[in-house]
């Protein structure tokens, strides 16, 4: 529940405050709310909403993990791109960044099983404070490691 988040969250910088956090938060189709909403374009507006104050209030950085949706599958160009964010229209306007890890091995199931270093790109597709591109990492399939 994301009353439960808020208050983990508070809890955690209230007891330490003279640390520094991340909240990590895996994934937002997995948030529940005690509200009803009419569709979950909604619900997830409310969700990001929230967690956009919390994190305003706290002054601490929160990563949300969202799902691509499967149109992504039916591309010629895998990388991903904003629209393919479920309900990307609230994530992409309340965001501060946005990043999408992307190995083409994952859609080529012979390079995923034979292949032991896969070439990644983190494509930073928004980011209201800097700059946007792609880096290229190698992710090491026996170790489970990004590496540049």
């Amino acid at each position: 529940h994301i009353h439960e988040i808020r208050a983990v969250i508070w809890k955690t910088v209230k007891d330490h405050p003279e640390k520094k956090h991340l909240f990590v938060i895996d994934h937002l189709g997995h948030i529940k709310t005690d509200e009803t909403f009419a569709n979950n374009h909604l619900k997830f507006t409310h969700i990001i909403n929230e967690l956009k104050d919390i994190q305003k209030t706290v002054k601490q950085p929160i990563i949300l993990i969202a799902q691509l949706n499967r149109a992504v599958e039916g591309k010629m160009d895998k990388r991903p791109c904003m629209a393919d964010i479920r309900e990307s229209g609230s994530i992409e306007e309340v965001a501060d960044v946005i990043i999408f890890p992307h190995r083409e091995a994952y859609f080529d199931k012979e390079k995923r099983e034979t292949e032991e270093i896969h070439e990644t790109e983190l494509i930073i597709a928004k980011n209201r404070n800097g700059a946007v591109g792609t880096l290229k990492l190698n992710f090491v399939k026996r170790t489970n490691e990004f590496v540049e």
